[in-house]
């Protein structure tokens, strides 16, 4: 108990420190993405640059530190030690899905996730942000030019994660000052890094899009193909729509492959999506079913 204690007390302690040194936190500053101004740099104008070159490791659900650079949710999610998968575990984890187990920021930073973005008071964007600073790393420390890559790069599967907040980034570049993104591989052209670090230090805006979209994609262009498994994998899902009577919830429940006109029939009603662990839980909210709309 006195351990416990004392571990609780030194941590408010740190965020004590961290917070005089770098200002209050503002957790909701990413709940919603800031209105773009006129020339400002746009989700849309980096998203290439991370589908390149980023996403071959921050795309899937299992992400080194659970960043997903797919969608401008994902980042503003921000990233989290803990693993989606471990084989030591013992207890089910609470679920971390995007777009499905929280869809703001600030509620996020409740399941423990911390922000890439700057969300420091007394920092400005570049110097407050984790994904800046680790694009300022690989510029200042690019990997050497041999055919075997220095040791201190652990490429290993089991290798312990480093997911370094940004009141810890002095101390985590003092110690692995190769760790740059992307990580082991070659920086990013001078033209795209600095697009990246311009769209940060303006906020990160992104244009606005429809709620039904966000809904049932991401923000990237997604091929015919692609598209089509999509709707597949949307089997079975619990979804919650607007009733025809204001204040009386309706839940529906998928049970087939969606019809393209009973899928943009949905798509255009608001969609909110019930968190479930498996598509047939019991959502959990007082609903009544109806059959399918025609």
């Amino acid at each position: 108990m006195v351990l416990v204690a004392l571990i609780s007390a030194g941590g408010s302690l740190f965020a004590q420190q961290s917070d005089d040194r770098h200002g209050g936190s503002k957790p909701t500053r990413y709940d919603t993405p800031r209105s773009p101004r006129a020339h400002d740099v746009l989700y849309r104008d980096v998203a290439p640059i991370l589908e390149s070159r980023c996403v071959v490791c921050h795309g899937c659900y299992d992400a080194p530190c659970q960043l997903k650079l797919t969608a401008w949710e994902g980042i503003a999610r921000g990233a989290s030690a803990d693993r989606v998968y471990d084989g030591t575990r013992l207890h089910a984890a609470p679920p971390s899905r995007l777009f499905e187990d929280a869809f703001k920021a600030s509620s996020w930073r409740r399941k423990g996730f911390h922000p890439v973005l700057c969300e420091r008071a007394g920092l400005d964007n570049i110097g407050g942000s984790v994904l800046a600073q680790m694009l300022l790393l690989k510029q200042q420390h690019p990997l050497p030019e041999t055919k075997v890559l220095p040791e201190t790069l652990d490429l290993s599967i089991n290798r312990a994660q480093q997911c370094t907040t940004i009141e810890a980034f002095p101390a985590f570049a003092q110690k692995y000052p190769l760790w740059g993104m992307p990580f082991a591989l070659p920086e990013l052209d001078a033209k795209d890094r600095d697009l990246l670090l311009r769209w940060i230090e303006q906020g990160a805006s992104r244009e606005p899009i429809r709620r039904s979209d966000r809904s049932w994609k991401t923000d990237f262009p997604l091929g015919k193909l692609v598209e089509r498994r999509f709707a597949q994998e949307a089997v079975g899902r619990a979804v919650r729509l607007r009733a025809p009577v204001p204040g009386a919830p309706v839940f529906r429940r998928r049970s087939q492959l969606f019809p393209a006109r009973a899928l943009a029939h949905a798509a255009r009603q608001a969609v909110d999506l019930i968190a479930t662990r498996r598509p047939f839980d019991d959502p959990g909210v007082s609903i009544r079913t109806i059959g399918w709309c025609r």
